[in-house]
């Protein structure tokens, strides 16, 4: 079979056209030659391995990145206070207002730090997951390598 494809274009005058009868519309025709696929090896699997495979895989999820921006958006906001107190000059009357940026700076730097980390152990347990399923597709792989 070939790939290539015949198009022709007719003329054809519009009857539904009542305001201008003198336009033309265009009817387009497209032959096309289909290619038959390939024949492949393949492997049968009994439904229940199938339907067991699907549920690993459903039940993977990678929730990552909303902890990783959460983390980053903490530190960022930390570091953006740490620099505001470092360069303001603060009098003896604002000593509390100097006490509770660095504060809220410390905090925020904190708990950006935890949930990056959050974050990273969360992945590798995806990681581990994933690897999981591959495992059991390379057992039914298995089963087939030696027939």
């Amino acid at each position: 079979m070939s790939d290539t494809g015949f198009i022709s274009a007719t003329p054809s005058r519009n009857p539904e056209n009542h305001f201008n009868p003198e336009i033309n519309t265009f009817q387009l025709t497209q032959t096309l030659d289909i290619q038959q696929p390939q024949s492949a090896q393949a492997m049968a699997i009994p439904n229940s391995e199938w339907a067991a495979l699907k549920t690993s895989v459903s039940s993977i999820e990678d929730n990552n990145s909303l902890m990783h921006t959460i983390g980053s958006a903490l530190i960022g906001a930390g570091l953006s206070i740490v620099a505001a107190a470092l360069f303001t000059e603060f009098t003896e009357a604002q000593k509390i207002e100097q006490i509770v940026m660095w504060a809220v700076a410390f905090c925020c730097v904190f708990c950006g730090v935890v949930s990056c980390v959050f974050a990273h152990k969360e992945s590798t347990l995806v990681t581990k997951s994933a690897s999981n399923v591959l495992s059991q597709m390379e057992i039914v792989e298995s089963r087939y390598r030696d027939a």
